[in-house]
């Protein structure tokens, strides 16, 4: 895919999900733009099938922090004081993602512009 095309589908996307944005078409109305939307999710599902990836986030402990400071910050022979933060630990995280996504959204978009809908904002 284009980088430019990503960048407009992504704008497109996000401004679609806004609800900034609304499908017209020159004389189809809002029925047959559902009934379209439809055809074109099928089609799209066919190419571009659900593939869903188990994704291992892993774990980590973040270090310790130190901060030591004087008592008088005037007085260089005055005693320092220091404190230590312990790291935090976060745990191991599964997430799953369906690779195929993108893709399909774009071939919904791109069959719907076919289709001489146009996306307004």
């Amino acid at each position: 895919m284009h980088p430019s095309f990503s960048l407009v589908f992504i704008v497109a996307s996000l401004s679609a999900l806004s609800g900034c944005a609304t499908w017209k078409h020159p004389y189809k109305g809002e029925s047959d733009f559902y009934r379209d939307k439809l055809s074109c999710e099928k089609q799209a599902a066919q190419i571009y099938p659900t593939v869903i990836v188990n994704q291992l986030n892993p774990g980590y402990q973040s270090p310790s922090t130190t901060n030591c400071r004087r008592i008088n910050s005037d007085d260089k022979n005055s005693q320092v004081v220091c404190n230590t933060t312990p790291g935090i630990y976060l745990p191991p995280s599964y997430s799953q993602n369906d690779v195929n996504a993108s893709r399909r959204d774009a071939a919904v978009d791109s069959c719907l512009r076919a289709g001489d809908w146009r996306l307004e904002y």
